[in-house]
């Protein structure tokens, strides 16, 4: 408040006053403004793949398992995109066989 800030210093000596904090944008912020982004139908380089609901918490696709209007990205809300290891899909499907979502795709 720029009232408070001369009432502090009358003189200006500190003029021009710095802002107190630089606005933090957070990739939850960012992934809410860019809202949801399917693909083009038939876009090279991308398959389709069906993912049990259990593994979005764990594979990061939402922030909350139970689905919540005070949170962007629970329940079936998912993110817009995520980043998936292909070392960590191959080494669930070593673990856990057919079971694995990502079986059909090694």
């Amino acid at each position: 408040d720029a009232v408070a800030k001369i009432s502090e210093d009358p003189a200006g000596d500190g003029f021009p006053w710095k802002a107190d904090a630089t606005p933090i944008l957070t990739e939850e912020d960012i992934l809410v403004k860019m809202g949801s982004m399917p693909p083009e139908p038939g876009e090279s380089g991308l398959k389709g793949v069906f993912v049990n609901s259990k593994n979005y918490l764990p594979l990061g696709w939402v922030t909350q398992a139970e689905e919540s209007d005070s949170v962007p990205f629970s329940g079936f809300k998912l993110k817009p995109y995520v980043m998936l290891g292909k070392d960590a899909a191959l080494a669930e499907v070593k673990k856990m066989g057919f079971a694995s979502d990502w079986d059909s795709y090694k």
